[in-house]
């Protein structure tokens, strides 16, 4: 990766946080789907059950059909009910929290789970189902409380270790979470979410190796879920094993073709081993899966710049700033597709914006002075391409130009300054030599610029830029007809 990208880099930890917490949504809905199979089973046992003691109201109640249970017991004569059977139903404030609970109403779940458990303070289940509300509304403090609660009454309970160890997760207290994990693994052996959570856990640790280890014994307790293969994935990049890391996310999308993180990690990985076509595939077809994704579009824009395929750059850029307001560095990509595409007012706007958010974004000011030099803007120019360079002094191209734009300025001397530290950062970059060339003429020592020219020119022609040779031509061309 260039200068250029390494800022935008140091941003991949927090989108991957965004991502963990995605994927333990789905993870949660599995856990939802159990839950909801579990409860339906016993209703229905304890159904069956009353049908055979003669409670058909009571059976009724049990299988949510409470206004028929109503009505049946209303029918029944006071002489017929069964006295030695379970009570009428009535209101109770665990089945208020478990309705709630099944319809997403966590807050209401709590109150009620809180009352239930006022009046049965060992219930542990529901100890731990309030647990979970707490956690989906973000609530780790009482999530870790609750399952505490449930670890004093019962020591032995595996779920309680799995979920205060989520807390802790979630609150950023890894080693915590890590102890309560391999408790959970040690009291229950093929306890998966354990080992897919201390998995994300060791990898946030970068423990890597570790992490690896436990999505694999995950995976081999259930092969056909595809965020074990991702994260395994990450793992392995991670450890700069590249082949491991692809064969992981391609298992990934096998196994589920919709799973956009999966599509993205391949597309991210391609651009590092700079195959940039096929990355700009991979994210068009995460951009498929979720159309929304800004990230996507992001770095879709960024293979595509790659490629010079600006046009469509500029368009991807475009979208991420519509779906999430842009962020600076969008706006200073789309400045430098601005730039590619001649259009040098919109790359200062788009510039000024990226500099507005981060006073610090190198190149911003860089993608700023090149247009401003094209707009025939010598003094902003310098002072945009001075401040890159006190940001960032070790880069030779801002030298380079603005020894460019001192010449036009009528500054040779600190010109020929500019454009020997940019060969001295450089040497092999052609622009510091064809700027050394152009600062030498107009000091009028033409045939050291002839020489500085013919270092330009074997360097551009060894990286086969026609276009930027033929310039030169002109400007040695100029030289000679002063010799």
């Amino acid at each position: 990766m260039d200068d250029r990208d390494r800022e935008y880099y140091r941003q991949e930890e927090r989108r991957q946080e965004y991502w963990r917490h995605e994927n333990r949504e789905y993870e949660q809905r599995r856990e939802d789907e159990k839950y909801e199979r579990a409860k339906s089973a016993a209703a229905l046992e304890k159904a069956g059950e009353a049908i055979r003691n003669g409670n058909t109201a009571w059976a009724a109640s049990l299988l949510g059909m409470h206004d028929l249970a109503i009505e049946i017991a209303q029918r029944q004569p006071v002489s017929e009910l069964p006295t030695y059977k379970q009570p009428l139903p009535r209101e109770r404030p665990l089945d208020d929290a478990r309705r709630k609970f099944d319809a997403n109403d966590f807050l209401g779940a709590i109150a009620d789970y809180t009352r239930h458990l006022g009046s049965a303070p060992d219930d542990v289940l529901a100890c731990l189902e309030r647990a979970y509300c707490y956690h989906r509304l973000g609530d780790y403090a009482h999530e870790a409380e609750d399952a505490d609660r449930v670890i004093r009454l019962d020591p032995g309970r595996t779920d309680a270790y799995y979920v205060r160890g989520r807390a802790r997760e979630f609150s950023d207290d890894i080693d915590g979470a890590l102890a309560d994990y391999t408790k959970a693994i040690g009291l229950q052996k093929d306890h998966r979410n354990a080992y897919f959570s201390r998995g994300l856990a060791r990898y946030k640790k970068t423990d890597y190796q570790g992490a690896i280890e436990d999505f694999t014994h995950d995976i081999g307790l259930n092969p056909n879920l595809p965020f074990s293969h991702r994260w395994r994935g990450q793992a392995y990049e991670a450890l700069g094993d590249r082949e491991a890391a692809m064969a992981d996310y391609n298992r990934a999308i096998e196994i589920d073709s919709n799973y956009a993180y999966a599509h993205y990690d391949k597309g991210l990985l391609r651009l590092r081993m700079g195959k940039n076509h096929r990355a700009v595939k991979d994210f068009t077809q995460a951009i498929r899966c979720n159309p929304q994704w800004a990230d996507a579009y992001i770095d879709r824009g960024r293979g595509r710049s790659r490629i010079k395929d600006y046009a469509g750059a500029l368009k991807d850029f475009s979208r991420a700033i519509e779906l999430t307001a842009g962020g600076s560095y969008v706006y200073g990509a789309r400045a430098s597709c601005r730039l590619r595409l001649a259009d040098f007012h919109g790359a200062v706007t788009d510039a000024n914006e990226a500099i507005r958010l981060e006073p610090g974004h190198t190149s911003a000011y860089y993608t700023r002075a090149r247009a401003r030099l094209e707009l025939g803007d010598h003094p902003g120019a310098l002072e945009d391409l001075t401040r890159d360079i006190e940001l960032n002094p070790d880069l030779s191209r801002p030298h380079a130009d603005r020894a460019r734009c001192r010449i036009a300025l009528g500054d040779v001397r600190g010109a020929l300054d500019d454009a020997r530290r940019a060969i001295q950062i450089s040497p092999t970059l052609p622009e510091a030599h064809h700027s050394h060339g152009l600062a030498l003429c107009a000091a009028g020592r033409v045939q050291e610029a002839v020489q500085a020219y013919q270092a330009a020119a074997a360097l551009y022609e060894a990286e086969g830029r026609s276009e930027d040779l033929n310039k030169l031509r002109r400007d040695w061309a100029k030289a000679l007809l002063v010799l």
